[in-house]
């Protein structure tokens, strides 16, 4: 008697998306919007969500990159990669000039994500100092606010759609008036992935 061997094919999602994050809190809290989605839905999307091994953004994106090539190589394609990153009170012009030639979509936070965070609470155009000064603010509406809070997505999904508003009128604002990234600030754009994310779960 012949036996067949049966080679087995390795099935790669057509949703794979790619995310590197700079910090923890972007990584927990877009973990907590896929661990919202039905379990199935989870599998298929291939949402793959990694912190980047290093704080500086432009080692960062060159991290991105090689991960975007192997799996070029591997044939398991990214079919959108993002690149999530703050300002930190940084110098970012040669960042921006880096993602425009690399052609990488990216979300920017200024100062931090949790601006994006305070949002959800407040229609606020204030310039903070630091990113703890905006956790300051944060918790007078939040409470006490962990960075690592795996609950984050589930505690801010109430006010989410007022949150997206605020954050496009911001950012039409900024266009109105001619300012460009780096310049822009504050600013924040984590809706926009946020929605790319959701579209799967309809």
């Amino acid at each position: 008697m012949s036996y067949r061997k049966e080679k087995k094919i390795r099935k790669v999602s057509k949703n794979r998306i790619l995310i590197l994050c700079e910090g923890k809190t972007e990584k927990v809290y877009l973990e907590g919007l896929r661990k919202s989605f039905p379990r199935q839905l989870q599998r298929d999307i291939s949402l793959e969500i990694v912190q980047a091994e290093h704080s500086e953004t432009i080692t960062a994106i060159k991290e991105l990159t090689n991960k975007i090539k192997k799996a070029k190589l591997e044939k398991q394609a990214f079919k959108e990669s993002w690149l999530i990153f703050d300002d930190d009170n940084r110098a970012l012009n040669h960042i921006f000039q880096q993602l425009k030639k690399e052609k990488i979509k990216f979300v920017y936070n200024s100062i931090s994500i949790e601006y994006w965070f305070l949002l959800h609470y407040k229609d606020t155009t204030r310039q903070f100092e630091n990113a703890d000064v905006v956790i300051k603010e944060l918790e007078k509406d939040f409470g006490a606010f962990s960075k690592t809070d795996p609950e984050l997505w589930n505690k801010l999904k109430p006010n989410y759609e007022i949150a997206e508003e605020r954050a496009i009128k911001l950012r039409k604002k900024h266009h109105s008036s001619g300012n460009t990234l780096p310049s822009c600030k504050p600013y924040t754009n984590m809706d926009e992935l946020v929605e790319v994310i959701k579209s799967y779960n309809k």
